[in-house]
């Protein structure tokens, strides 16, 4: 897990950031974000390139989610954001629930890190301006 965080970190790193922009927090998931990696399990990391894919997460401030393959959209809902606290040492994690998806997220600048809570795999998106 570790090494695929770090992977995700330094692909994010690439890309930049500006100082001026904070961390953003769950209202910031609002938008359009287009996939540029995923990595995890057996199967490694894959990209738009290597798997010939394109997807698209579309969020809205009704808290409706759109999610997008090769532009056909694949599934849509309601989405749901929470914030869990650990017991041991108080560190937060913010959740959340597409359908019966349930992934941790992480903001920062203009990228979106989504990741599977018991598993060791994930993915970055990054914001549609």
């Amino acid at each position: 897990m570790k090494k695929m965080i770090f992977f995700i970190m330094m692909m994010i790193s690439s890309y930049g950031c500006e100082k001026e922009k904070p961390i953003a927090y769950s209202s910031s998931l609002i938008g359009e974000w287009e996939w540029f990696i995923s990595c995890g399990g057996v199967a490694g990391c894959s990209t738009p390139l290597s798997s010939n894919t394109s997807m698209k997460l579309a969020f809205t401030p009704d808290s409706t989610y759109n999610r997008y393959i090769n532009d056909t959209l694949e599934s849509s809902g309601r989405f749901y954001t929470h914030i869990t606290v650990s017991q041991d040492n108080h560190d937060t994690t913010d959740i959340i629930q597409m359908g019966s998806l349930v992934e941790k997220y992480f903001i920062y600048c203009d990228t979106l890190l989504l990741s599977a809570i018991n598993y060791n795999a994930g993915s970055a998106w990054k914001r549609i301006k």
